[in-house]
């Protein structure tokens, strides 16, 4: 049987999987609302626009090829 994603924790804990990961950038997350995360990127040249999957809604804002934002917000099956 598979567990549920906890896309919560998994979000809060984006910062610090981007720390040990990526140098020199920084990330942010800010929880906005339940199951609406905003996260910013900071001298991470990884291609944010490019990010897809099982999260329903995702804005992507770019400002520049190594600076920019996600804005995440999902709903739950059911």
């Amino acid at each position: 049987m598979m567990g549920v994603l906890d896309l919560e924790g998994v979000f809060e804990r984006t910062p610090k999987a981007y720390g040990v990961s990526v140098e020199p950038g920084t990330v942010t997350a800010l929880r906005v609302a339940l199951r609406h995360w905003r996260l910013g990127f900071r001298n991470v040249p990884n291609f944010i626009d490019s990010y897809h999957g099982a999260v329903p809604q995702v804005r992507v804002r770019l400002f520049a090829l190594d600076v920019g934002a996600l804005d995440v917000r999902w709903t739950t099956a059911g």
